[in-house]
């Protein structure tokens, strides 16, 4: 019997690569508006909860970890300091590593018998 779960996953995968690149252009604008903090923040939040959910828990704490940086750049305004936009691009790039090449086998809910639980 196939995981019912399997199309999920598969739908969170490409979901994760379009919003990882979003993220990127986001970051790449940070500076610009306090809305561009706001936005890159409430996806990354968005990605610590699906992935995690999704049983991808190396990206879920890598945009854990990004998320609480840019939570509060995201009620300052704009320009921030050198220093904060540096720290969030490594924080941006260890997300984008941890979800490079994430397919949905990697899901630790991949193989999971559901059917097995719900006995």
């Amino acid at each position: 019997m196939t995981n019912p779960l399997h199309p999920l996953i598969e739908r969170h995968c490409e979901w994760l690569s379009e919003t990882v690149g979003e993220i990127r252009l986001l970051v790449a604008n940070l500076n610009t508006d306090r809305q561009v903090a706001r936005r890159a923040y409430e996806l990354t939040h968005e990605i610590t909860g699906s992935s995690g959910t999704m049983g991808f828990a190396q990206v879920s704490a890598a945009a854990a970890v990004l998320e609480e940086k840019l939570k509060p750049m995201s009620a300052q305004p704009a320009p921030y300091p050198p220093f904060d936009l540096l720290h969030v691009q490594s924080l941006y790039n260890d997300l984008a590593t941890a979800s490079h090449g994430v397919e949905p086998r990697h899901s630790s809910l991949f193989n999971v018998d559901l059917a097995a639980m719900a006995r």
